[in-house]
């Protein structure tokens, strides 16, 4: 399985967990609460730049054009958990060139955290 791209850290990755719960509410004033799943699930997971350069984000575009749907190793700069993950979406990159800055563009792309590499 390959390994995320050798680029830049992002500048944020928001991230969370999606847990929900199946809740009912008696005549008698109790109420009671179960998981929907088995396991909570990792939300997607919106990564981005607020600048890149060119050469970096074509390290990018072909990363996600050879991997698409498959999973890669992809480590979470934040709490050091590596995840298989693959890219999410309809528009899993995207890109805003910075006219202040010839040659860099704001990027975001999109991934799904799949199982935890323990």
């Amino acid at each position: 399985m390959d390994n995320w791209p050798n680029i830049p850290l992002p500048t944020a990755c928001p991230s969370g967990i999606r847990d929900p719960l199946l809740e009912d509410e008696f005549q008698s004033g109790d109420d009671a609460a179960r998981p929907q799943f088995a396991a909570p699930r990792c939300l997607p997971i919106t990564l981005s730049w607020n600048w890149m350069h060119k050469t970096q984000l074509a390290t990018l575009r072909n990363f996600q054009k050879t991997h698409r749907a498959s999973l890669f190793l992809w480590t979470d700069p934040f709490s050091g958990e590596q995840w298989e993950a693959r890219f999410s979406g309809e528009e899993p990159i995207k890109w805003n060139p910075i006219a202040k800055l010839p040659n860099y563009a704001q990027v975001t792309t999109v991934i799904k955290p799949i199982n935890e590499v323990k």
